[in-house]
């Protein structure tokens, strides 16, 4: 979860990239971006700082509850993880207190090579298990060169209760005008309201202005060749109340021979360019494959090879992705993409365990 953190916050910034040191058990995440200040690592990393009012803009980026970095806090303190930040010329060492304070301590560092680097020391072996941190750290390498969405929200991806949400956090004094700003709208709205503020008006007038100006945004895919195997993708649109979210389903699926009913197969879920942390399973013990995700399974009313070793990598895009804890656990198959996810998965997989068979042949 520490390093998943980071590597989001560092992937959605740009020029995101990382290194695994064995010798001495320490991480490297870094990006391009501008830097932060000290000022600004005092507010970032401070446990009692506000939520991030920008998390519910349903813009498809990696983080989702604006909690990442308090969580990240008390992580490295279970874990006994050493974190430190270099920018702008400052090493700052940061260490949560059993208080719930956060002591920075900081000096020069002469490092300029890249624009923030964030160093995590493992002091404990039993945590630090390269295969596993890899897991958590390549997927945003690999993604991060497509953003989910290429433009602005678009307003029909909100219920009023969801935009409502947005206007209690905002100050007293934002305008109509500068709260449109946020969206992708193709018409402006009626120049006598632009000036009123937003709470001037309720969620459901505000929602539907935004409504029938609003624009086009594209929701983009991964792509075909981010990972090896079998390719299938599916996109649709999951509507909840009011709101219209559309959707990209893409899964790769590689296999290789095993004994009949291994039940030995393995399955990656990436949502919106990040790996995610809850434990999702992939049966095909009965030939039809079975996919289980948040306490909810999916299976498919056809058969594949019983006799292969399956590995999946199946990945979600979307503005927004119901989440179903604290620990950002995705709902996948209760009322979502659950056929859509399980289609793919059946064609992927019957596919690859095809071309082990007609390569064994050959």
């Amino acid at each position: 979860m520490v390093v998943k953190e980071f590597a989001d916050n560092a992937a959605d910034i740009g020029g995101y990239g990382y290194r695994i040191t064995a010798e001495n058990r320490q991480v490297a995440i870094w990006n391009d971006g501008k830097g932060i200040s000290s000022v600004d690592i005092k507010k970032y990393f401070s446990v009692k700082r506000p939520l991030r009012s920008s998390k519910h803009w349903r813009r498809g980026q990696r983080g989702a509850l604006g909690n990442g970095i308090r969580a990240a806090l008390a992580g490295c303190r279970l874990c006994d993880i050493e974190l430190s930040v270099i920018s702008q010329g400052v090493l700052s060492r940061i260490e949560l207190e059993d208080n719930g304070e956060v002591t920075i301590s900081s000096e020069p560092s002469a490092l300029k090579e890249v624009a923030t680097l964030v160093l995590l020391k493992f002091k404990d072996e039993k945590y630090f298990s390269v295969p596993s941190l890899k897991k958590y750290l390549e997927p945003q390498n690999r993604t991060q060169s497509t953003a989910v969405i290429d433009n602005g929200p678009l307003p029909s991806w909100f219920k009023r209760e969801d935009l409502n949400v947005i206007v209690q956090s905002l100050t007293q004094d934002v305008s109509i005008k500068d709260f449109s700003e946020q969206f992708n709208l193709k018409d402006s709205l009626p120049a006598e309201i632009l000036t009123e503020k937003v709470n001037s008006i309720s969620t459901g007038e505000l929602l539907d202005l935004l409504r029938e100006g609003q624009g086009n945004t594209n929701l983009n895919p991964i792509g075909k060749n981010t990972f090896v195997g079998a390719y299938k993708k599916i996109e649709g649109t999951y509507v909840d109340e009011e709101a219209s979210l559309p959707f990209i389903i893409e899964c790769w699926a590689t296999a290789k021979d095993a004994p009949k009913d291994s039940d030995y197969h393995n399955i990656s879920v990436i949502t919106n360019r990040t790996p995610t942390l809850g434990q999702s399973q992939l049966n095909v013990n009965s030939g039809r494959p079975r996919f289980t995700s948040a306490g909810y399974y999916r299976s498919h009313g056809k058969q594949v090879n019983r006799n292969k070793s399956y590995s999946v990598v199946l990945a979600i895009s979307s503005p927004f992705i119901p989440i179903v804890s604290s620990g950002k656990m995705p709902q996948l198959l209760n009322g979502t993409y659950g056929a859509e996810i399980i289609d793919a998965l059946f064609s992927t997989v019957k596919k690859a365990g095809a071309a082990t068979t007609k390569k064994n042949r050959e």
